[in-house]
């Protein structure tokens, strides 16, 4: 689904018009990354947690030269679904 998606059936759900339901997301997200940025943790029930996380850094092979360079370490995000949402893909 698009972001467009999204705020359309919101705003049809909670009787608010389009640009006001696309306000709300814009927020949320901007909320949610902020709140990931400072290391907290976010967490959906039902859904799954998000946070922050340290890469280590990694050694690779160039496959155009063949050399071995090394990726440095790195922020990520990492997301840890709930078990309520994976037995829902679980479910036939």
């Amino acid at each position: 689904m698009s972001f467009r998606t999204y705020a359309g059936s919101i705003a049809k759900k909670f009787n608010l018009t389009r640009a006001e339901s696309k306000r709300i997301i814009q927020h949320l997200i901007e909320q949610i990354a902020q709140d990931i940025i400072e290391g907290d943790r976010v967490y959906f029930r039902g859904f799954g947690s998000f946070k922050k996380v340290k890469r280590p850094a990694k050694k690779y092979r160039n496959i155009n030269t063949g050399k071995i360079d090394s990726a440095p370490a790195r922020m990520d995000v990492d997301f840890g679904p709930d078990k309520t949402l994976l037995r829902k893909l679980k479910k036939p």
